[in-house]
């Protein structure tokens, strides 16, 4: 594009040739680019017209030269078909000296001529050729569909009187399959009656041609047609994209609002007057509001201190367009004051004015205070988690005041008793200690190994469970993989084992000072008897424990027992 002479005053489209110029470029919008890729990242091409139509923006010499294509422009579309090609290449011209490119050139498309009569034929395709038309022939209507599914014309002309079958039934198939239905029929037939154009448009015909035709008429028509196909599929495209657009636009803004609500700092929005508009619920909690919908409105220069807060941050924001960390105090709804730290940005037009300022406020603390609560939140989490399984814990921490009694269906409980008489004697009190701090570290090291449960241990007796707190559909098969590394790993300390599955009911105990997670039922009272039945060494689990196994184990019938249950040898 020439630069224009700084020697001479500066040139301006008039407001006729912006006018009709503007029309042009928004009626290829979709298939218009600019010619500098690098430009391409600023500015579209709506937005480079409107720089042009700027005095001084394009030379005498282009502009002349885009007052005489538009002269021919005009004429050629005078000229109908005749001028198609030349049209088209005169528009192409014009974008260029606008510094604009067609992604998609104007081309002329494929047309599929159906017809029996080989003169018909010969002449619509030398004319379609002559008009820069791609052409393909079928004599029947069985290749008129075969042709028309391999090629895809993007138009046909159809006869409707031909042996075998006619064009009417040729039409009906071509629009009940998916991949022809959108393809335009053009009928051209001898038949001239009303009746007969109404059936052709009833089964899907969009025009039609009577015969003899003039050949200027056809190409107009299909001119006509190819016109409003290729607009409709232009269409078509754009709403896919504005769609498309439209989702990406709500994922983002969804994204943002999630941010926005789930931020642990004060979000705020404020006109340029510091009138709130928007502020999220750590702000409001921050300030002790119980709601965000109570700061809407308030001026926020009204909730800091000292009027100077709110001039210092205008005076920054005026300066650098942001603040970072800038400390001052604010009063909470309680009237008392608070410390906050201010990160925020001010939102402007084009022309610098202030419309609002985004940003968001943390209270500042002394840092052993926050180090402190950090610390006792450690200590809490540590001790509850001493007391319970780690999801009740968890949850414990949250909601306090919620005991989470369950029942659960199916659960496999393991006891566990160890016989220290003769190895700990009790005048060795240190020696009994650290042993069984040895033995309670092992259980919950391998518990956590199989992913059960070391719920309690009450002396020398020990509860470990499965599928309690959560859930597990192989909960006996866990416990006896358990039960069987223990037995390898705390020989040779003398213990008995008994194992059984059912119901249970669990939940949390107890006042605050004294808290325990409990299970109540049969199936624990039934792990009792079993290890009272049980002999040093060896592993016994009851039948419904035996049930409840996927896995294959060698087992072996107690006979001593009053009920059903097996040792577990490995």
């Amino acid at each position: 594009m020439n630069l224009p002479d700084r020697q001479s005053a500066p040139q301006a489209l008039t407001p006729a040739l912006s006018l009709y110029l503007r029309k042009l470029v928004r009626q290829n919008l979709d298939r218009l680019a600019l010619s500098n890729a690098t430009a391409q990242a600023e500015l579209d091409p709506i937005m480079l017209f409107d720089r042009l139509c700027q005095p001084g923006s394009l030379s005498e010499a282009t502009i002349q030269e885009l007052v005489v294509a538009v002269d021919r422009h005009q004429v050629l579309l005078q000229q109908g078909i005749k001028g198609r090609q030349a049209l088209h290449q005169t528009e192409e011209g014009i974008f260029v000296l606008l510094g604009l490119r067609l992604t998609q050139s104007h081309a002329g498309g494929t047309i599929l001529i159906v017809d029996d009569t080989p003169g018909n034929l010969r002449l619509l395709s030398s004319a379609l050729v002559q008009q820069g038309y791609a052409v393909r022939n079928a004599i029947n209507g069985s290749l008129a569909l075969s042709g028309a599914k391999t090629i895809r014309p993007d138009l046909i002309l159809l006869d409707i009187m031909m042996p075998g079958m006619d064009g009417y039934e040729v039409c009906r198939r071509l629009k009940q399959d998916p991949q022809t239905q959108d393809i335009p029929i053009i009928f051209i037939s001898a038949i001239d009656g009303s009746v007969d154009k109404v059936k052709a448009f009833e089964v899907g015909g969009v025009d039609y041609v009577s015969k003899p035709f003039q050949i200027e008429e056809v190409l107009v028509r299909i001119e006509h047609q190819l016109r409003i196909s290729n607009l409709q599929s232009r269409l078509e495209e754009q709403n896919l994209r504005l769609q498309e657009d439209s989702q990406n636009r709500q994922s983002l803004e969804l994204y943002y609002r999630q941010l926005w609500e789930g931020s642990s700092d004060g979000m705020y929005r404020t006109l340029a007057d510091g009138t709130i508009t928007e502020v999220n619920q750590a702000f409001a909690d921050l300030l002790g509001y119980d709601s965000p919908t109570q700061l809407i409105a308030q001026n926020i220069a009204d909730l800091y201190t000292q009027p100077a807060c709110w001039h210092e941050f205008v005076a920054q924001m005026q300066q650098k367009g942001q603040v970072n960390n800038l400390e001052s105090e604010m009063r909470q709804l309680s009237n008392e004051v608070i410390w906050i730290s201010t990160t925020a940005q001010s939102l402007t037009n084009e022309v610098g004015q202030v419309l609002s300022y985004e940003g968001r406020i943390q209270e500042m603390q002394d840092r052993n205070a926050i180090a402190q609560r950090e610390n006792s939140r450690r200590r809490l989490r540590r001790l509850l988690i001493s007391l319970f399984p780690k999801a009740v814990a968890k949850r414990f921490i949250h909601d306090p005041q919620n005991r989470f009694a369950q029942n659960f269906a199916q659960v496999t409980l393991l006891l566990i008793a160890i016989d220290s008489a003769d190895l700990l004697p009790q005048n060795y009190p240190d020696k009994i200690i650290n042993t069984f701090n040895q033995v309670f570290n092992l259980v919950e090291t391998i518990a956590a190994k199989h992913g059960i449960e070391h719920l309690r241990s009450m002396g020398t007796t020990i509860l470990v469970a499965a599928g309690v707190p959560t859930p597990q559909d192989d909960h006996a098969d866990r416990i006896l993989r358990f039960a069987l590394d223990l037995q390898e790993q705390i020989r040779p300390l003398p213990m008995h084992m008994g194992i059984h599955s059912g119901p249970i009911v669990a939940g949390i105990v107890g006042v605050e000072q004294r808290l325990t997670y409990e299970l109540y039922g049969e199936t624990l009272t039934y792990a009792h008897y079993l290890i009272h039945q049980s002999i040093q060494e060896k592993i016994l689990l009851s039948a419904a424990t035996h049930a409840a196994l996927s896995g294959s184990y060698n087992l072996k019938d107690n006979t001593s027992g009053t009920l059903e249950s097996y040792w577990l040898d490995g």
